[in-house]
């Protein structure tokens, strides 16, 4: 579910990302610069991902994962702000790096979580079949 919900959130502010670009762009051409624009904050975010995956991982080997977890809302919080009040190209850029990073981080924390607690069902006959 937490998963889910970091997904889901995330996805809600990809949708009008262009649109929010566009507001930045100037020039002549202003669709191959919106493009642009946003083909950066896709590799922005992909770069994100890989990285919160990488210091999650570890972190939740080493913090309480609930923990990670909870930082990585606050985190996509973070993000989302700064999504609202960016005044320029450049705080867009960072937001969707902040947001992404966030539920990269968060991703080995929840399977950690979920490993545990399918371990934890599977001695009590709930998942014999």
């Amino acid at each position: 579910m937490v998963n889910f919900l970091l997904t889901f959130a995330a996805s809600l502010i990809s949708t009008p990302t262009p649109y929010l670009i566009r507001e930045f762009v100037t020039g002549q051409d202003v669709e191959s610069a919106t493009m642009e624009a946003y083909d950066i904050i896709l590799s922005l975010g992909y770069v994100a991902v890989t990285l919160g995956c990488f210091i999650g991982g570890f972190t939740a080997d080493i913090v309480w994962r609930k923990k990670i977890v909870i930082a990585s809302f606050i985190t996509l919080a973070i993000g989302f702000g700064l999504f609202a009040v960016a005044p320029n190209l450049y705080f867009l850029f960072l937001a969707s790096f902040v947001e992404m990073f966030a539920v990269g981080f968060s991703g080995p924390a929840i399977s950690a979580l979920v490993a545990d607690y399918s371990a934890e069902f599977k001695g009590h006959g709930i998942w014999h079949f």
